[in-house]
């Protein structure tokens, strides 16, 4: 049949979701191409790929406007307009199992997961999403957290790059590859294919075990003339996660924050002091106050400093905490 076709509220940005051989999608922003066509599906543990042999059997499209109110931020409103479509999936060969990808079209970007209903427990052992991004396309790589940069063409990504993943396109224009609303679900990561130019796709960090009714992280492609306007955008990521269930939130007060490194009392005495003299609200003690902080056994209910984070000059030992 005809491809589903989701537009953004204001029109620039178009999703087409079709099954072919396999289920894809493609993505234009202002008329240009962004995501080529793309593969949808679910890789499983002990059962064929939810990837191919499917068929789309029925659509709900429907519209969402509104807004919410943080409690802190950059921004005292955040807009949460969009387009959705919810495509249930039918294998057409035994045993005939389901899959719902749900699109949505936001001013801001584009967002994509998948359902599952019913049936018994599933164990996914990948995704066959895929970015097929156009040629001439460079990305900015990394590989673990404060890890260095590199801007580099996207056929010359490393495997298992970190998210979100920048996207410079040829002939201008910048996005962010994201997830969000990850819950239950291992770390997506981003590598080529091999024999397929300009193709990423999603590798998890580990296997998922889960009993359906489930849904997986939204896998998030943001859309921007400017590198700025992905940042001004983050708040997409936020309407994508669940709201928080915090019910009273009057403890919660926005302020600057200094990082103590020394995890000393002498240290934390100046830093109380230059925090006061600078206006700042916080100070935040730095990982290790609690024992080795990549041990289970760390107690943070102790104040333990960890023995490779004592400070050399003897003044700097010693952590009265309260």
């Amino acid at each position: 049949g005809n491809p589903v076709e989701v537009r953004s509220p204001d029109g620039l940005i178009v999703v087409q979701l079709e099954a072919k051989e396999r289920p894809v999608y493609r993505v234009s922003y202002k008329g240009q191409p962004r995501i080529l066509e793309s593969g949808l599906g679910l890789i499983l543990d002990g059962a064929a790929p939810l990837a191919s042999f499917l068929r789309i059997e029925s659509v709900r499209q429907n519209p969402f406007h509104s807004e919410w109110r943080p409690v802190y931020g950059e921004r005292s409103v955040i807009p949460d307009r969009y387009n959705q479509a919810e495509a249930d999936l039918v294998e057409t060969i035994p045993p005939h199992r389901r899959l719902t990808v749900i699109v949505r079209a936001y001013d801001e970007g584009v967002a994509l997961r998948y359902r599952i209903n019913g049936g018994p427990p599933v164990a996914i052992a990948g995704e066959a999403t895929e970015f097929a991004l156009p040629a001439g396309t460079m990305v900015w790589e990394t590989h673990g957290t404060q890890s260095v940069y590199r801007r580099v063409p996207v056929d010359e990504l490393q495997p298992n790059c970190e998210r979100p993943l920048t996207v410079e396109f040829p002939g201008g224009g910048f996005g962010a590859i994201a997830e969000a609303g990850m819950q239950d679900y291992a770390t997506m990561l981003l590598s080529g294919v091999r024999r397929k130019p300009g193709v990423l796709a999603v590798s998890l960090a580990g296997p998922v075990r889960l009993n359906p009714p489930l849904e997986t992280p939204w896998r998030v492609i943001l859309l921007a003339e400017r590198p700025g306007q992905l940042l001004e955008h983050n708040y997409l990521l936020q309407n994508l996660c669940p709201p928080s269930r915090i019910q009273d939130t009057s403890w919660i007060k926005p302020g600057k924050v200094l990082r103590e490194v020394t995890l000393s009392t002498k240290g934390a005495r100046e830093a109380v002091d230059f925090a006061v003299r600078r206006g700042l609200r916080y100070i935040e003690f730095d990982a290790g106050w609690y024992g080795h902080e990549y041990s289970d056994d760390s107690d943070a209910t102790r104040v333990r400093v960890d023995p490779l984070r004592l400070q050399k000059d003897p003044a700097y030992q010693g952590l009265d905490l309260p």
